[in-house]
């Protein structure tokens, strides 16, 4: 029997903005389970990141879309987001609180062990699961980076950072493709 899936918008403080989850589930309840943290690409939490809740609900599991932007805050799903990204590329400590954040409201939710959650991310959301590795962002056991940028924030990483993270990224040299899957040891 399968259940319908229940979502819903979660809003949240991160530092000096407002903003907002999108969390899904399979509607069971009972005890907390384990929590999968999407972070959204450049053009932030958008329909496709919320899919990707969706799916992860489908499995069993609680997903938990966070925002960097803010609430309302989107962009183009196909065109330049640059301006909503780079801001937070040149102030890494301002996107690590945010980060934190997010995974904070995560943790919050009764549906969620805030002890078992991993954080996924593509592209510069896979810069957000590295970094949320090396924050040390709590309850967070392992993250995976999907073509991230791996980019270091330029400052130190927490002595404690994910148990586990896994990062994939793939590209071209001038004759034959790269591509690369590897555990990302703690900086």
């Amino acid at each position: 029997m399968s259940r319908s899936i229940v979502t819903e918008f979660v809003d949240y403080p991160a530092g000096d903005i407002v903003a907002e989850g999108y969390l899904a589930h399979d509607g069971a309840t009972g005890r907390p389970r384990a929590c999968v943290v999407l972070a959204h690409a450049w053009d932030g939490q958008n329909g496709s990141i919320r899919a990707r809740a969706e799916e992860f609900a489908a499995q069993g599991r609680v997903a938990f879309a966070l925002d960097v932007y803010g609430k309302g805050v989107r962009g183009e799903e196909t065109g330049d987001n640059s301006r909503l990204m780079f801001p937070l590329l040149n102030d890494r400590a301002l996107l690590r609180d945010r980060l934190v954040a997010g995974v904070a409201a995560a943790r919050q939710h009764p549906l969620v062990d805030p002890d078992r959650l991993v954080v996924i991310g593509w592209c510069f959301g896979g810069l957000c699961a590295l970094d949320a590795a090396r924050s040390n962002a709590g309850g967070v056991r392992g993250v995976v980076s999907i073509h991230g940028v791996l980019r270091p924030p330029g400052f130190p990483s927490s002595r404690r950072s994910a148990r586990r993270s896994w990062c994939c990224t793939a590209g071209r040299t001038r004759s034959r493709r790269r591509r690369t899957c590897s555990g990302w040891p703690a900086s």
